[in-house]
């Protein structure tokens, strides 16, 4: 049932039920990677009568999102985040988040990677007859609050995981380019997974020195910015988005790979027996 043609790699836009992200996507014909977050979902499904097939282009991979802002993500109850995620029909779903601080006492983070990973085992099994895959999200500031989610996701076993970044950028973290690649270096040594969407940094500089294993990143700003979408005729924008994305997604991959990768592919490659 699982659509496994479709594949999360290169730039991922993030985009919502408005008319100019509506007038770009109808422009073109091409294959496109989009995210729209659950409250978004809702209002194409009860607004408008929308489906992901109805409203979304047949190329595109589509993922719909719980993370969300914490006022909403107080009232997102499991089985409403279901009820949506079963009738839009997405891809690709990011099930379950719980809000997660480091100004927490750790009791409190641990409870919530508790529930959050509970949470993404449960939509694995009752999203297990649709054509959804969920990707799961892993969070954590040590290597003992990340095994909560590494364990779910060994029974999970899913296609991708997805990691938060954006927290790394902007107020007082500046740029953490440096410090976001560090981490995700660490889960990969961690847990041995080989498909990361990460949700974050859009810009060549950055992504050039992440990991192989992210074959994605999901961004909303960015690819409105280099667009223009809203200064420019959309036939402009769309041309300019596309020579900016292929630019990202020339950068992406290139970064070193971590030694367990690296040991890993070249088992992979090794002559049986040898």
């Amino acid at each position: 049932m699982k659509s496994r043609d479709k594949k999360v790699e290169g730039v991922v836009r993030r985009v919502q039920p408005q008319t100019k992200h509506e007038e770009f996507m109808r422009h073109g014909n091409n294959q496109d990677t989009v995210m729209m977050k659950i409250p978004d979902v809702e209002t194409l499904l009860n607004a408008r009568g929308q489906t992901r097939k109805r409203y979304f282009p047949g190329k595109y991979t589509v993922i719909s999102s719980g993370i969300i802002n914490d006022e909403d993500l107080s009232k997102l109850r499991w089985t409403r985040e279901l009820l949506a995620v079963k009738c839009f029909g997405p891809e690709y779903h990011i099930p379950i988040d719980y809000p997660y601080y480091g100004d927490m006492p750790e009791k409190e983070r641990k409870a919530n990677l508790r529930k959050m990973m509970s949470g993404a085992k449960w939509m694995a099994q009752q999203l297990s007859n649709t054509e959804t895959e969920i990707i799961p999200l892993i969070k954590g500031y040590s290597p003992e609050e990340r095994s909560i989610c590494y364990e779910a996701i060994r029974k999970i076993k899913p296609e991708y995981c997805a990691i938060y970044g954006s927290q790394y950028f902007g107020g007082s973290m500046g740029n953490g380019i440096n410090k976001l690649n560090r981490h995700i270096r660490e889960i990969i040594s961690e847990v041995g997974i080989e498909n990361i969407l990460l949700i974050g940094p859009q810009y060549k500089n950055g992504v050039e020195k992440l990991p192989p294993e992210v074959k994605a990143t999901a961004g909303q700003r960015s690819w409105i910015k280099k667009s223009k979408l809203r200064e420019v005729p959309i036939p402009v924008a769309h041309s300019r988005y596309l020579d900016w994305r292929s630019e990202i997604e020339s950068a992406l991959g290139q970064g070193q790979a971590t030694i367990k990768s690296a040991i890993r592919q070249s088992s992979k490659v090794a002559a049986p027996g040898s």
